[in-house]
């Protein structure tokens, strides 16, 4: 690829990244943040498996790239908006959210480079995009059922405590 098209490449990445970010802020409005993350989640999947599947092929690179960079945009900030439905988010957490993410943007280009010099003739970045969406998309449901498990128990018991005390009103009569 020559240099101009590799730059126009990143420029439709970073361009429909920041379009699909400030479309964000009217899609919270509508969609809930734990629909939006699943959303984006399909969207990365998809998107970076028909990069791995076409790797050859120039218009589904920069198909793939453009709906690769909007998924991206809004996974962040609706993973913070839903975490913030289950637990109190402080300064201390926010902060501790924001060095991983920090660590993981240092972190994958180090693994990529590395790998890329071991298998110089393979697309890593595009098998190493297609494997963290794959994790990122079991990761979510994993965290959704321990997020909402203990709501999950709390029903239960509350249910219970109901029904002991309709038995014990129906007992006294």
């Amino acid at each position: 690829m020559k240099e101009s098209e590799a730059a126009g490449l990143n420029s439709i990445f970073w361009g429909t990244f920041a379009a699909c970010r400030g479309l964000a802020i009217f899609f919270a409005k509508v969609l809930q943040p734990g629909t939006m993350i699943v959303l984006n989640n399909l969207a990365s999947v998809v998107s970076s498996f028909l990069l791995v599947l076409f790797d050859k092929s120039p218009l589904c690179l920069w198909i793939a790239i453009a709906v690769y960079g909007a998924s991206m945009a809004t996974t962040f900030p609706s993973g913070v908006s839903w975490i913030e439905q289950y637990t109190t988010l402080t300064g201390k957490s926010a902060a501790f959210f924001v060095i991983g993410a920090s660590l993981g943007d240092m972190e994958i280009p180090a693994v990529i480079g590395l790998l890329q010099g071991h298998y110089p003739d393979l697309p890593v970045i595009l098998y190493v995009c297609f494997v963290s969406t794959i994790f990122t998309g079991v990761l979510f449901p994993v965290m959704y059922k321990l997020a909402t498990l203990p709501l999950e128990h709390q029903r239960k018991g509350k249910r219970k405590g109901e029904d002991q005390k309709a038995l014990s009103t129906s007992s006294r009569l």
